[in-house]
């Protein structure tokens, strides 16, 4: 809802930068909320530190009802509406392109622990433990934060180049942390490289909803939860399995191969003209 609502109130010709925000407020609470949160439990006990986060959270509720602009409700959504909105065209082939792309990455990032831990001291003399893990992670949110940052400036003229070129890369970079595995420093980049466009793949396809269907901001954006939860149901689901019969190694092959399809339902959406 945070996203439709910002779209809204910042109006069409501002909805990249207007999601950008929206959606860079989760990436940088993603990045500093588990740094944060371990301070905050060296300084007090846990019950102190959920207190904290409720009575933030109580404060936060009431600024925002204080200082948010009104928001007329749309149109009540229904089954028959959210149908609708899927027959139309290039509608279809775009929401299972997202879920495709959503679904490869989380072949891989759900399983991103096991693939860098079969890392081995390479070239550069560097071996990983559970601190470069950490470091590396840190450094996909990170990237992230900053992918929310330069897309969300752009997206609004770009968005239907960007919803191929971000999975395709992505793809690369998924392929390339399963091949580069001997160099710390190269899976640190390629980790930086996937975080910035993965982080902002929610500016991508919610810029597109709203210049592909922007009478159904709401519809169009409770399409986008559901094949993004979808998704990530299915790739913890299926990875799991595959993990243990054929290795980390061929499920970040699949993630590739489905990103890449991905990308083109994508590209095929954007050759067919809006009514």
């Amino acid at each position: 809802m945070s996203i439709t609502v910002a779209a809204r109130i910042a109006g069409p010709q501002r909805l990249g930068r207007a999601i950008m925000f929206a959606s860079g407020g989760a990436s940088l609470a993603t990045v500093a909320g588990v740094p944060l949160g371990v301070m905050l439990s060296e300084l007090m006990d846990w019950r102190a530190v959920f207190a904290l986060a409720g009575v933030a959270s109580a404060a936060l509720a009431i600024a925002l009802g204080l200082l948010l602009p009104s928001v007329p409700a749309a149109r009540a959504a229904s089954l028959t509406l959210l149908g609708d909105t899927i027959r139309r065209p290039g509608v279809a082939l775009g929401l299972v392109g997202h879920i495709a792309i959503v679904l490869g990455h989380f072949l891989a990032y759900t399983y991103i622990r096991l693939a860098l831990e079969r890392m081995q001291p390479g070239p550069d003399g560097a071996a990983l433990d559970a601190t470069g893990i950490v470091l590396l992670l840190a450094l996909f949110g990170a990237g992230g934060l900053i992918g929310n940052i330069v897309i969300g400036l752009i997206v609004d003229r770009t968005y239907a180049r960007l919803a191929v070129l971000a999975p395709l890369v992505i793809a690369v970079a998924v392929a390339a942390t399963i091949l580069l595995s001997d160099s710390l420093v190269a899976v640190g980049i390629v980790v930086l490289i996937w975080g910035f466009f993965f982080a902002s793949w929610l500016i991508v396809i919610n810029t597109w909803v709203g210049h592909r269907m922007p009478d159904r901001l709401e519809a169009g954006g409770s399409l986008v939860v559901v094949g993004f939860q979808g998704a990530i149901m299915i790739a913890a689901a299926t990875g799991g399995v595959l993990v243990d019969t054929l290795g980390v190694e061929l499920v970040y092959a699949a993630g590739v191969a489905v990103l890449v399809v991905g990308a083109a339902l994508f590209g095929a959406s954007n050759r067919v003209r809006r009514p």
